[in-house]
């Protein structure tokens, strides 16, 4: 795939764990950072959560809660766009997210390796994916 313009700068981002900037970020961190710069809309900032990963499930509790109460729309499969957010799991737990950057394709970061572009129906991730969102609230 051929990045699209915007998104070229965000690849090769380094991971810092609850990182919210450019110089270093966590998956979450990621998405605020683009969704704020590029497609101008500000996300929750769910780190009040959470102090290491192991806190996952009060963050996919909140998630759950915030989607419930209207704050975050479900896009059914075929119908997400830019900019939306893939949710995945790992451990049975919402604990990943990825940037949709194109039809198959998420922007994302994990530690130990820094932001790139993978397929989110990939090998990988294909089991994992718990459904795509847009931030309405």
């Amino acid at each position: 795939m051929v990045a699209p313009a915007w998104c070229e700068k965000y690849i090769g981002v380094p991971y810092d764990n609850r990182g919210r900037t450019i110089q270093g970020v966590d998956c979450w961190g990621l998405a605020m950072v683009v969704e704020r710069a590029e497609h101008n809309v500000v996300i929750p900032d769910y780190n009040v959560y959470y102090t290491t990963r192991r806190d996952a499930e009060d963050v996919g509790e909140q998630l759950v809660a915030e989607r419930d109460a209207g704050l975050w729309l479900e896009i059914d499969d075929g119908e997400q766009k830019c900019f939306d957010l893939v949710l995945l799991r790992s451990m049975g737990f919402p604990i990943h997210v990825g940037v949709v950057v194109d039809h198959e394709w998420m922007l994302h970061i994990e530690k130990g390796v820094d932001s790139c572009l993978e397929k989110y129906n990939g090998l990988i991730w294909r089991n994992r994916n718990m459904g795509f969102y847009r931030y309405v609230g």
